[in-house]
Order: structure tokens, then C-alpha cells, then sequence
């Protein structure tokens, strides 16, 4: 290939990283509509925390779990129409959320948009991880972070819209959803684009039985990190309601708290190509535990500040570990990626309406002290992990057998 060529070629693949990235940002912001809107469905229909932990919960899990399957189907058929149709899916669910006439209606109406927010994920982090090249790390974690970047700024867009137009009118919200999922179908290629080893060689059970206690202990890592920061990212509008500030502020301090979270996993990206990863998965899990705490204990500006700065500690690794986890089947980007996204965050999304029973006991307050004390064993589980860098071994393998889809 010429020069013009190369460069070319170059383009077009920033040009469909930055959409990758575009997508990934506005299809979680949808995710981050309910949250906001507990307050308004609390007194609209008198739901208990329990009752409106289960909206939640019913979103992370399917929006979680879901990419599995969509992971698998994608490193066999490719998944243009999933890209693009997921966003779509997710747009005009999530998206007119406010105007469901029940709590009944609610529920299907949150699970049939967080398939659609999960048909996107495992297809567009693969495309990214093709599109970022020798870059690879970096743009994945750009295309993570604009995901988390996304359910930050979802929040401010829907209390935005509700509290102009009125809770029946989040339709209006669906507006970008639809016009980005334009740009993804075309951005996504045809399925003949896709390479032929990812259509014709699926992956054997041996290749994952052989890496499991690494990938493992990744994935049990980043559940119990979900577990807090979903606990957080669900049920942080009430905590404030409950502190006695209004509803915007309430959603203002969740767009904090998960744009934190979001500038904390671009740093660890970064960092992680640079550092001793265990250790800066080590550190910023209970660095991230010590200042939620802290947050939790203190008032005012304090308090706030406390939140961001363990809300970004708290989120450093997330880039770290699936990069980590995509070294060990880097011909399995879907499959990999939707285990350690969808499968690991849907599993740290289950506690959820058991935390809202347990607040509806003990208080919100102390409910969120506890499950902040859980980043403590992530971080304890975190020192299993290989001390170098580079290729991800398994744990407890033979160090003259690094297993399958690593000697390369």
C-alpha cells in the first residue's frame, strides 16, 4: 500500500473510532435516565426503595447480562445491525421513559430499551479495539470512558428536558439516539468486512478453561467494584433528596460523581501502559473506598469534593482490566469484552434491590457505607494478579505454558 494509501486508511479509522466513541456516549446516556427519574416515580406512583431499586436493577441486569449473548453472536456474524439498532432501540425506550403510565408499564418499557443499550457494547468495543490498531489500548479505553462520560451527562440531559417540557415529554430526548445510530450504520461496515478467523474459528472451551483463573479473577474484581459504584449510581439522587437538596441538585451530584468516574478511567488508561498494573488496581479501589467513606461522613462542598475524588479512584482500573482481559483472547474481542463489561457489571447490579430493602430498614446512609466497604475486597483480591505488565498470563499456570492465544 502507498503512502496515500496508508494515510487514507488512517483516517478512516479515526473517523470510525471517533464515532465508536460518539455512540458509546450518547447510547449509556439513556442508562443514565432512570436514577434521575426515581424521585419523580416515587411520588407519582408511592413507590417504596425497594420497589424502585428493582427499575434499576431490571436495567443493569438486562443492559449487563444481554451482552453476552450479543458478544458471542457478534464474533460470529459481525453486528452492524445490532450497532446501530441498539442505539435506536435504546433512544426511544429509555428515552420516553417519563410518559410509561404505571409502575407496571415501567418495568418492560426499562428492559426492552437496556436490550437495545446492550446489542450495542460487545460489537462496537471489538470495531474499536480494530480501529485504535497499535493504539489499541488507548482508544479502547477513550471508547470505556465514553460510555461512563455518557451515563454522567445522562442526568443533566433528562432533568433538563423533564423540568422544561414536563415528565410526559422525555421523548424529546430521543433525538440524538436516533440520528447517531444513522452514522453507526454506516460506520459499522458490512459483514463481509468482518475477518474471516473471527467468522470461521470459534472459540473452544479448552482456550477459556485454560486462562480461567486469570480472567476469573479479573472478572470477580470488576463485579465487586460494580457493586459499589452501581449502588452509588442508583441510588446517590435519593442520598441527596434525603440530605434535604432538590431534585436537580440531586441528579447534578450523580453527573459528578460518574463524570469522576470517567476521567478517572482515561488516567487509568494511561497510566495502566505505563505502571504496575496490579498495583494501580490495588491502590485506586482502596483509595476510591477510603474517599467515598469520606464523602459519606462530610457535608457541604467537602462532601462534594470527597465524592469526586473517590468516584475517580474508584473507576481508575476499569480500563486496565479489560485490556488485561482482551490480551488473553485477543481473537475473542466480543466475546472477552461482553464478559468483562456486560456479564461483570450485570452480576455487581443484582444486589440492588437488596440494597434498596436494607435502606428502607437502616437508611440510605448507612446502606452505602456498607456496600462501599465491598471496594475492600476487590482491592484485597487484586494482589493475585500478575506483577508485570505485558501479556496476561494465567495466575497459576506454568510459566513455560502461557496458554492459548498468547504466543503471538
Amino acid at each position: 500500500m502507498n503512502d496515500a494509501g496508508r494515510t487514507d486508511s488512517a483516517k478512516v479509522k479515526k473517523g470510525q473510532a471517533a464515532v465508536l466513541a460518539a455512540g458509546h456516549l450518547i447510547n449509556d446516556t439513556y442508562g443514565g435516565f432512570i436514577a434521575p427519574l426515581l424521585p419523580y416515580f416515587v411520588v407519582r406512583w408511592g413507590l417504596s426503595l425497594a420497589e424502585a431499586g428493582i427499575l434499576v436493577t431490571a436495567f443493569f441486569t438486562v443492559a449487563n447480562f444481554a451482552q453476552l449473548f450479543f458478544g458471542w453472536l457478534t464474533d460470529r456474524r459481525g453486528g452492524r445491525w445490532f450497532l446501530s439498532g441498539g442505539v435506536f432501540v435504546a433512544a426511544i425506550f429509555l428515552g420516553s421513559l417519563g410518559a410509561a403510565p404505571s409502575f407496571g408499564l415501567a418495568i418492560p418499557w426499562v428492559v426492552i430499551g437496556a436490550v437495545g443499550a446492550a446489542a450495542f457494547h460487545p460489537t462496537a468495543a471489538a470495531l474499536a479495539r480494530r480501529a485504535g490498531g497499535s493504539r489499541g489500548s488507548l482508544v479502547t479505553s477513550i471508547f470505556l470512558q465514553s460510555g461512563f462520560l455518557g451515563m454522567a451527562l445522562g442526568p443533566l440531559e433528562i432533568l433538563a428536558v423533564v423540568e422544561r417540557f414536563g415528565l410526559e415529554s422525555s421523548y424529546l430526548s430521543a433525538a440524538p439516539g436516533v440520528l447517531i445510530a444513522c452514522l453507526l450504520f454506516k460506520c459499522a461496515g458490512r459483514p463481509k468486512d468482518e475477518p474471516k478467523a473471527r467468522r470461521e474459528s470459534p472459540p473452544t472451551l479448552s482456550a477459556f478453561v485454560r486462562t480461567w483463573p486469570s480472567l476469573s479473577t479479573l472478572w470477580t474484581v470488576v463485579v465487586l467494584r460494580s457493586v459499589t459504584n452501581n449502588a452509588f449510581a442508583g441510588f446517590l439522587p435519593l442520598l441527596m433528596v434525603d440530605r434535604g437538596v432538590s431534585k436537580l441538585m440531586g441528579g447534578t451530584a450523580l453527573t459528578v460523581y460518574l463524570v469522576a468516574g470517567a476521567v478517572g478511567g482515561l488516567v487509568g488508561g494511561y497510566l495502566g501502559d505505563r505502571g504496575n498494573r496490579r498495583r494501580l488496581i490495588c491502590m485506586s479501589l482502596f483509595l476510591g473506598v477510603v474517599f467515598l467513606w469520606g464523602f459519606l461522613l462530610a457535608q457541604g462542598p467537602l462532601s462534594l469534593a470527597l465524592l469526586v475524588v473517590g468516584g475517580g479512584f474508584l473507576m481508575l482500573s476499569g480500563p486496565i482490566n479489560l485490556v488485561m482481559a482482551q490480551e488473553l483472547h485477543p481473537e475473542r474481542t466480543g466475546l472477552v469484552s461482553s464478559l468483562m463489561m456486560g456479564g461483570a457489571y450485570g452480576t455487581g447490579s443484582l444486589v440492588l434491590v437488596a440494597v434498596g430493602a436494607v435502606a428502607d430498614q437502616v437508611g440510605m446512609h448507612a446502606t452505602l457505607a456498607g456496600v462501599t466497604a465491598i471496594g475492600l475486597i476487590a482491592s484485597s483480591l487484586s494482589l493475585r494478579l500478575p506483577k508485570e505488565n505485558g501479556p496476561l498470563r494465567p495466575v497459576f499456570a506454568d510459566v513455560e505454558n502461557p496458554g492459548p492465544g498468547l504466543e503471538s
